[in-house]
């Protein structure tokens, strides 16, 4: 008798589901996709400036005059790329660090863009800065 008591009890009426909605698998989609794409695109001019080919001077007519610090930018370009990656997994994992993680590496990522003053650049760092928001608005499902 006190066991079927025990089992009519709802466990936490209070709390409120912690599960992600579908709509953030949409979004990490797509923050996967870009910040992957652009990883490709900077370790490709990484390895081309490393190799020392003129592959990236034929194509873009520009000559570096300091290669190795142009490959250093490219390399820390490339890990601005892969640390959102990381932080949209631990988000997906609902996981609150990673939205810190993905915030403040692409807020440094929309600082680039707005620093190169081209508009094509600044329209990549105010997308940018919607998925930081579109992110921040998951925040309450996460732990």
């Amino acid at each position: 008798m006190d066991q079927e008591l025990i089992d009519q009890i709802p466990e936490n009426e209070n709390t409120e589901s912690h599960q992600l909605p579908k709509s953030f698998n949409a979004l990490a989609t797509f923050a996967y996709l870009g910040n992957g794409f652009w990883g490709i695109v900077f370790m490709t001019f990484f390895f081309l400036v490393v190799s020392g080919s003129n592959a990236l001077y034929s194509a873009f007519r520009i000559k570096f005059e300091n290669e190795a610090l142009v490959a250093f930018i490219y390399l820390i370009a490339l890990i601005l790329c892969v640390i959102p990656i990381v932080g949209v997994y631990k988000m997906s994992k609902q996981n609150k660090s990673g939205f810190s993680q993905y915030a403040i590496t692409n807020g440094i990522w929309i600082l680039y863009c707005v620093i190169l003053q081209n508009p094509v650049t600044i329209m990549f760092g105010l997308l940018s800065a919607a998925f930081i928001y579109m992110f921040y608005t998951f925040l309450k499902y996460m732990k």
